[in-house]
C-alpha cells in the first residue's frame, strides 16, 4: 500500500529512481548478506519473499 502511494503521489522520476533503486538494493544485496541467520524461520523468508516481489514490481513499474 505504502509503494502504490508512493508511486501516485511522488511525480519526480529522478526521486522516484533514487528511493527505488534503494529500496532494491536493500532487498537483493544488503539482506541476503546475513541470511543464515533467518533461513530456519519459514514466516520471516514468506514475508521477505512476498516483500521482494512487490519491491520488484515497483521498480519495474517506476524505473
Amino acid at each position: 500500500m505504502t509503494l502504490y502511494v508512493f508511486n501516485k503521489i511522488i511525480s519526480s522520476k529522478k526521486i522516484k529512481k533514487i528511493t527505488l533503486t534503494e529500496l532494491k538494493d536493500l532487498i537483493d544485496n544488503r539482506m541476503p548478506r546475513n541470511k543464515e541467520f533467518f533461513e530456519k524461520n519459514q514466516v520471516l523468508l514468506a514475508h521477505y519473499n512476498f516483500a521482494k516481489k512487490v519491491i520488484d514490481y515497483f521498480y519495474d513499474l517506476c524505473v
